[in-house]
């Protein structure tokens, strides 16, 4: 077991690509050897090797004698997580079911970071009746977790319930107070429902989280503007074009389009003053 428990400390270390040579090598002398090639499985997940890892894991399920149900579960569960990065989200959510129905009756709380990642795939499937089912079964199984509560707002608010995903987001940020999406997005949801000085403040939270984020500053703009507070809303969209990835020529010309007409306004709110 040498090779695997040097793997293990290289990983701990941080060092992955070592962690694997020595993984790989713990795999090559023992082959039937389920934990090493879980681990491998693992390092290479954490390489971004998707399709290695994948592979890795699967045969670490074809060797469940002598495994426990948890280990078995958390084999599914990684290699899930390793479709899900290949985009191969059906059949993600396939071994997610696998894992919980292994895992039946187990750790309250990993049973709820698996409900959590199968809400998120069913939410990649824009299925969000199915996606909410499953982020409140992990917040059921872990009542402070706060990504699924975010998520679940977020699913909520695509359903057309901003009502219950305000609900949610404020939770979320209960649980995590300084959750700059959570506040961004809870911004979107009360703005949608015309309570626009509290989506200010929620975009200000946000900004004050993240200052360097341009969609968090543009919809910080928007608000102001719907606030017809023209001046601030000029300030904001300045300063998110100064973010923006040289690259998305399609927010550039958005911000500069708004930059324009906060510009225009404010000037004519200065003259009738």
């Amino acid at each position: 077991m040498t090779h695997y428990n040097l793997g293990n400390a290289l990983l701990r270390r941080g060092d992955t690509a070592a962690a694997i040579e020595q993984y790989r090598s713990a795999v090559a002398l023992r082959p039937t050897y389920a934990e090493a090639e879980n681990s491998l499985g693992d390092a290479l997940l954490k390489a971004g090797s998707f399709d290695e890892a994948a592979a890795h894991y699967q045969s670490a399920l074809r060797l469940k004698s002598g495994r426990s149900p948890e280990e078995i579960a958390k084999t599914h569960f990684n290699l899930a997580n390793a479709f899900l990065q290949k985009g191969e989200v059906d059949e993600a959510i396939g071994q997610f079911q696998e894992a919980l129905a292994v895992d039946a009756g187990g750790d309250e709380i990993k049973s709820a970071q698996i409900q959590y990642n199968l809400g998120n795939a069913y939410r990649r499937k824009q299925q969000n009746d199915e996606a909410i089912t499953r982020y409140q079964k992990a917040i059921e199984l872990n009542p402070a977790y706060e990504e699924a509560h975010y998520n679940l707002a977020n699913s909520l608010l695509d359903l057309g319930q901003t009502n219950a995903a305000i609900s949610e987001y404020k939770r979320a940020l209960e649980l995590r107070p300084r959750y700059p999406e959570a506040h961004n997005n809870l911004g979107n949801a009360l703005t949608q429902v015309d309570r626009v000085p509290e989506a200010i403040a929620q975009y200000e939270e946000a900004v004050s989280a993240n200052p360097r984020s341009p969609v968090f500053l543009d919809n910080l703009a928007a608000a102001y503007a719907a606030a017809k507070d023209w001046k601030a809303a000029l300030g904001a969209a300045k300063r998110a074009l100064e973010f923006v990835p040289a690259t998305n020529t399609a927010l550039i010309k958005q911000l500069n389009d708004e930059i324009e007409l906060y510009g225009k306004n404010a000037n004519e709110a200065a003259i009738k003053r």
